[in-house]
């Protein structure tokens, strides 16, 4: 007859289960990145430029009228 081992580990467990859910998370920054802050800025300058002059489209010819 054949007897299995068992070994028990005690485990440690955090006493304070906010402390388990931070050690999972992972770092980084807060909030939106240089290239995002760029774009976003470009977009409030076409709004406003839009808003004041009344449509500006520097990427855009105009139509040729016949």
């Amino acid at each position: 007859m054949k007897q299995i081992l068992s070994i028990d580990v005690p485990t440690l467990r955090p006493r304070n289960p906010v402390a388990a859910l931070a050690r999972m998370r992972r770092a980084g920054p807060h909030g939106p990145n240089r290239g995002a802050q760029r774009q976003q800025a470009q977009r409030e300058l076409q709004r406003s430029l839009q808003r004041e002059v009344g449509g500006v489209h520097s990427h855009r010819p105009s139509p040729m009228k016949p």
